[in-house]
C-alpha cells in the first residue's frame, strides 16, 4: 500500500511541477517577450516611415536643385538623377544635401553628387 502512495504521490508532485513550469513559461511570454516584439515591430515602422520620408525629402531637393527652364536637348540627362541612395548616416545625408545645393541645378553637378555617394 505505501508504495501505491508512493507511487501516485510522486506523479501528482511530477504533474504539478510540470504545470508549474508550463504556467512560468506562458506568462513570461505573456508579460515580457510579448511586449518586446510589440515594441520591436514599431521601431520598425518608425525607422521605415523615417526612411521612407528622407528619402521624399531628397527628392523633393533635387526637384527644387533642377531649375524649370531646362532645354529641351539636356532632358534625357535628367534621367540619370533619378537614382535612389539608401543607407546613408545622417551626416552622410546632411553632406549629400549640401552637395545637391551647391550643385545648383547643374545636372553633371548632381550626377557627381549621386556617384560620391553611392559608393559608400
Amino acid at each position: 500500500m505505501d508504495t501505491l502512495r508512493n507511487l501516485f504521490g510522486n506523479a501528482a508532485a511530477t504533474i504539478l511541477r510540470l504545470a508549474l513550469v508550463a504556467g512560468t513559461i506562458i506568462l513570461i511570454s505573456i508579460f515580457i517577450v510579448k511586449p518586446a516584439l510589440e515594441t520591436t515591430e514599431q521601431i520598425s515602422r518608425d525607422v521605415t516611415e523615417s526612411s521612407t520620408n528622407f528619402s521624399n525629402s531628397i527628392q523633393q531637393q533635387i526637384q527644387q536643385s533642377v531649375p524649370n527652364t531646362v532645354p529641351q536637348q539636356r532632358l534625357p540627362s535628367q534621367i540619370q538623377i533619378t537614382r535612389t541612395i539608401r543607407g546613408l548616416t545622417a551626416q552622410e545625408a546632411q553632406q549629400f544635401s549640401q552637395c545637391l545645393q551647391r550643385a545648383r541645378g547643374r545636372i553633371p553637378a548632381i550626377n557627381r553628387c549621386f556617384r560620391r555617394f553611392s559608393r559608400r
